[in-house]
């Protein structure tokens, strides 16, 4: 690819989330919520206690997806930013920046989910590269390996995979002229990081691990008895 000339690149540039496609998303959530709300209260056997779980849980998914719709609308996310000094990641509960000497170069890939797709930007950054990627230094990243992984759904860059790689080659021009080096990231932790890195990355997994089980041990005690949820608050 041709490295751009600074001149032609701009001092910063926005890419901003489709206002139309959260709107519609935000509609379709609260629908769904009320759709079920209603069928809750036609038809419904109140003595289910598995329908009644499975339904409002339902109704607080959706619910809480038109609540998630709505804070895109207020806060202008997800939204990308790109400038002299790094490129920026702004969603609704975080804000992460990345110099452009210290990532990339930037792939586009895609998770296909049934018979929809989700197309996403990644790249590895020094430390991930060294951590996880060191024995595979051509191996490519995805959005499973990567730990700059930027979700194109609600950006017009995410239409589909063509607009997805077109956008990774634009983020690409900007890192080859303000911060690509030379030579290709290569590993240059020392021993003794790259064991506390992985160290502190088993100890995340075992975490999740540890809340998914307890959430999983709680769902089962609700299924048997919806009552144990009363009592778990009166515990408090």
């Amino acid at each position: 690819m041709n490295v751009v000339s600074q001149s032609q690149l701009p001092e910063k540039e926005v890419i901003s989330a489709s206002q139309t496609k959260i709107v519609l998303f935000m509609v379709l959530s609260f629908l769904a919520a009320l759709g079920i709300t209603l069928f809750i209260n036609g038809n419904l056997n109140s003595g289910d206690n598995l329908d009644f779980i499975l339904s409002w849980g339902a109704i607080l998914f959706f619910g809480a997806c038109g609540l998630l719709y709505i804070g895109f609308l207020l806060t202008k996310t997800p939204r990308i930013i790109l400038n002299r000094e790094g490129i920026s990641f702004v969603s609704l509960f975080k804000h992460q920046f990345w110099k452009w000497r210290d990532v990339g170069p930037f792939v586009s890939d895609v998770q296909i989910i049934q018979t929809s797709s989700r197309h996403y930007v990644c790249a590895f950054t020094d430390e991930n590269h060294d951590l996880m990627q060191a024995h595979k230094q051509s191996e490519q990243p995805t959005y499973k390996t990567a730990d700059i992984i930027i979700g194109l759904s609600l950006l017009p860059p995410g239409k589909n995979g063509d607009t997805a790689t077109q956008f990774a080659n634009r983020l690409n021009e900007w890192r080859d002229e303000f911060g690509a080096p030379e030579i290709e990231i290569k590993p240059h932790m020392t021993k003794k990081v790259l064991l506390t890195l992985r160290k502190k990355m088993r100890n995340q997994r075992i975490l999740i691990f540890a809340m998914i089980f307890v959430a999983f041990i709680i769902l089962l005690l609700l299924l048997e008895d919806p009552s144990y949820a009363f009592r778990l608050l009166r515990l408090r």
